[in-house]
């Protein structure tokens, strides 16, 4: 099954598989193997035969995303440049879960104070200055 979800360049993302059953029921435990790939099709990570199942990664462009769950076996076919052309599709079956996605926005920039807080905190530097000369004589 494949899965869409749109992200923007530097958010965190957290896929999570929780396989509860294989068909046919002749595999012990529910295994599936999980892919990430771009809107161009780019293969970016995967975490394979695994249960639970999850996939950290940095986002590197704002976007389509698309997330590919299978059971063991079945696999992306990729050409030289790493972009998907087809899936060998030789796995157990089908498989129930459930998916959780997690954006995290990662700031890049740190908070900029807006103008009109910093002349105001500029006044009262001034205000202070001025009351501890006229103070002084």
């Amino acid at each position: 099954m494949i899965f869409d979800f749109l992200g923007n360049a530097g958010d965190l993302l957290t896929l999570t598989v929780n396989a509860n059953v294989i068909r046919p029921n002749d595999f012990p435990t529910p295994l599936t193997n999980l892919y990430l790939f771009n809107d161009q099709g780019n293969l970016l990570g995967s975490n394979l035969n695994a249960n639970p199942n999850e996939l950290d990664f940095s986002l590197l462009a704002s976007g389509a995303y698309y997330a590919a769950i299978t059971t063991i076996g079945n696999r992306p076919l990729l050409d030289a440049t790493n972009i998907i052309t087809g899936w060998a599709d030789t796995g157990w079956g089908n498989v129930g879960f459930n998916l959780n996605v997690e954006l995290a926005t990662n700031p890049t920039n740190a908070p900029v104070p807006e103008p009109a807080t910093m002349v105001l905190f500029g006044t009262g530097l001034v205000g202070a200055a001025g009351y501890s000369l006229r103070k002084k004589g």
